[in-house]
């Protein structure tokens, strides 16, 4: 008899606690739904940005590696000319010093230096045209074995990450409605009663 009574008390006091905690149950279970369903639709409006930034990343690596096994395919040729020019770049470092330390103080000698150097390139091109050797670049197969190395940029790659950006922001609001529902049921499953 004793437990009867006991089990009529719980019932008596757990069914109506039960009845006010069934809508906060009921709006966490549609919010939990409402997210689910607005992620996949969210992500299935990103797949040709996200298909798109795969293929470029793809290309990406590989005109890497092609870069990097060409040259190290021209090493043996280009290993002077690249020794040269960390040469060049060592005894230029006096007039970058001075003109980044001028910088500091005040006085931008950088259109200077801008102006020298398209006075000697047109020196060079003056000189190719009669002796048909440039002055101050290296010979263009040079060039193009131990320099040039057509490959995908960094930019271009984050031009497309950032349109899988958009294409999430721009379909977000599929599952922001089933976030707050889900808060909102939460909330009112932790606090019944206000």
């Amino acid at each position: 008899m004793a437990a009867e009574v006991m089990a009529a008390i719980f019932f008596a006091t757990a069914l109506p606690l039960a009845l006010i905690e069934l809508p906060a149950i009921a709006q966490i279970v549609v919010g939990a739904g409402e997210i689910a369903t607005g992620s996949l639709l969210t992500a299935f409006k990103a797949v040709p940005s996200t298909a798109d930034l795969t293929w470029t990343f793809g290309q990406y690596i590989i005109s890497w590696i092609l870069c990097l096994v060409s040259l190290i395919n021209h090493w043996p040729k280009c290993i002077l000319f690249w020794w040269l020019d960390m040469l060049g770049q060592l005894f230029y470092l006096p007039v970058r010093t001075t003109l980044w330390m001028a910088y500091l103080i005040g006085f931008n000698l950088y259109s200077i230096e801008t102006l020298v150097w398209d006075y000697i390139e047109k020196f060079d091109c003056f000189m190719y045209g009669i002796i048909s050797f440039h002055l101050v670049h290296w010979p263009n197969n040079i060039r193009n074995d131990c320099y040039n190395c057509h490959r995908v940029k960094n930019s271009y790659v984050a031009e497309k990450g950032m349109k899988v950006l958009d294409d999430l922001k721009e379909h977000s609001p599929l599952f922001i409605d089933g976030v707050n529902n889900l808060t909102n049921g939460g909330h009112r499953f932790l606090h019944p009663f206000g």
